[in-house]
């Protein structure tokens, strides 16, 4: 059974021995709620006017919902591309993880490369130059494996002979310069890369001042919206499963909750195992646009007893709670859970027939009303006192 929302389907886990509609088990806090305010005492039921008959059965209940989970990239920087000619080739694809000297995009069929380094490329560098930016064009080809030290400030003998070799191997004329277009620097890597959204396309004619690579976070971040009221019966580190586009399930938790701009709220995710929600599939992610995954969320786990409506158990002292059959036996029951117009309680067989409160909500169970509370020598049931709403 289940019940649509405006942001996803609830769904109730029912395995029971005779027909009962779905039911949401409340959270813990409902417990206590419960045992606070829910429960009338014996002397009040017994002497009630009108009541129901129901039989107590087995059962079982937990809540899951059915939600869908945004997954979306969060640009960190930009980066403008200083190469001016026509974009031949675009090399890299959205929310690629790139690593220095990974090769981007082609201007002209000549390759621009990604580095590592804070200091934007700002001019041609030759030899006998020196600088922050030469130090991080040192740094690119010591860790491609070329003879230069990461930490050399200025372009020597040994520097430019590197600079040839590289050259030679990315397929360029050999020259002593590297020009400002030839390196987009970003201030760490590894990272995923994605194209700026007006970024050009191949055959634009470039100025070398345009926008064209965007870094984007390691993981895409995860949240879910939610209804108030959806929002009221989770909490913080209740387990979901999201169904990505491709491959196995992933598990993650609730992190925080916060109220939206929408008039709801919005449930963080965080990794439940591993630092990664996506782990090694991240990439099946769309980089320039949301991803929608179907998620499970397990609220409550299943839990098993006698099924009785909320509204039979009644307050005795220390906070225990009773039972009262129609033989007018008052038996002591533990609440395992609370469940919308039922309980779950230990103590209680099931098949015993119990006294309810007329006005208590009975539908979902079935009851048969009687006029009076206590024994009148007269039990015939008023000519509407049976109603069986099982679905």
């Amino acid at each position: 059974m289940s019940r649509h929302t405006a942001t996803g389907r609830t769904t109730w886990i029912t395995r029971r021995t005779a027909t009962l509609a779905g039911a949401i088990l409340l959270a813990g806090v409902a417990l206590g709620w419960a045992l606070n305010h829910a429960f009338t005492s014996p002397e009040d039921t017994l002497t009630d006017a009108t009541h129901v008959t129901v039989t107590a059965q087995a059962g079982e209940r937990g809540e899951s919902l059915t939600l869908n989970t945004t997954a979306q990239w969060t640009p960190t920087q930009g980066a403008l591309n200083r190469a001016a000619g026509t974009l031949t080739a675009l090399t890299v694809a959205n929310g690629d993880k790139v690593k220095a000297g990974d090769v981007l995009y082609r201007v002209d069929n000549r390759p621009v490369v990604i580095a590592a380094g804070k200091t934007p490329a700002y001019r041609d560098l030759r030899p006998g130059d020196s600088g922050p930016d030469v130090k991080q064009l040192a740094a690119l080809l010591n860790t491609l494996g070329y003879t230069v030290e990461p930490t050399q400030q200025t372009i020597d003998s040994q520097f430019t002979a590197a600079i040839h070799q590289w050259h030679k191997d990315l397929g360029v004329p050999r020259s002593e310069t590297v020009t400002a277009g030839d390196v987009l620097y970003v201030p760490t890597l590894p990272t995923r890369v994605a194209y700026a959204p007006d970024a050009p396309s191949i055959g634009a004619v470039l100025t070398g001042q345009d926008p064209l690579i965007l870094t984007v976070a390691a993981e895409p971040t995860f949240h879910i919206d939610l209804t108030t009221a959806q929002a009221q019966r989770i909490t913080t580190g209740n387990t979901v499963t999201i169904t990505p586009p491709t491959g196995d399930p992933w598990t993650a938790e609730i992190t925080t909750i916060e109220p939206n701009n929408d008039g709801g709220h919005t449930a963080t995710l965080g990794p439940q195992n591993g630092d990664t929600i996506c782990g090694k599939n991240c990439n099946d992610l769309a980089v320039d646009t949301p991803t929608y995954l179907p998620t499970d969320m397990i609220i409550t786990p299943p839990v098993s007893g006698t099924i009785v409506p909320l509204a039979a158990l009644t307050s005795g002292p220390n906070n225990t709670l009773h039972i009262t059959t129609t033989a007018h036996d008052t038996i002591t029951v533990e609440l395992l859970a609370a469940v919308r117009g039922e309980a779950i309680v230990d103590g209680l067989e099931p098949g015993v027939n119990i006294l309810v409160p007329a006005e208590s909500d009975t539908d979902v169970v079935g009851a048969t009303t009687s006029t009076n509370a206590t024994p009148t020598g007269d039990d015939t049931p008023a000519d509407d006192g049976t109603s069986d709403d099982a679905p």
